[in-house]
């Protein structure tokens, strides 16, 4: 037995603990904050100002001399829930795997002035549902023949 994939629209509903969203406005609302949290300033403890933003503390990584550029950074998590599908039969419950990947829209000379507006914001869903399928075992047609004798 296997959990079903469900394939989404942005037009479903998704129900989590207290809080129901259309798929097209939870992709906005993810998004959002997304964006708002990409280009917040951190603070130095030490110093106590603010420091760099986050984009341009993972947007290289530097081992010894080598710098390598960064261009995709993705995020995954998945939250308990229900969905109810349009022109379903009602809510199912399982698991939203939500992804959440960032292109980074930037050429090498212009690092560092870098517009982050630019970037690419892309958020997918996927849907596993806690109904299991069930697999035919070979054996099904053995044992029908067997309960009809």
């Amino acid at each position: 037995m296997n959990n079903k994939i469900i394939s989404l629209d942005s037009n479903d509903v998704v129900l989590f603990e207290r809080d129901t969203f259309t798929l097209f406005r939870l992709k906005e609302l993810i998004e959002a904050q997304v964006k708002y949290k990409w280009t917040r300033k951190t603070y130095d403890e030490d110093t106590q100002k603010a420091n760099d933003r986050i984009y341009s503390l993972l947007d290289t990584i530097s081992i010894n001399s080598e710098q390598i550029d960064v261009k995709v950074i993705e995020f995954n998590t998945f939250k308990n829930c229900q969905i109810l599908k349009v022109g379903g039969k009602g809510w199912e419950n399982g698991e939203l795997k939500i992804q959440v990947s960032i292109l980074i829209n930037c050429k090498q000379s212009m690092w560092r002035y870098r517009d982050v507006e630019r970037d690419e914001i892309n958020i997918y869903f996927e849907f596993s549902s806690l109904e299991s399928i069930e697999t035919k075992s070979p054996l099904d047609d053995l044992r029908q023949i067997i309960q009809s004798q």
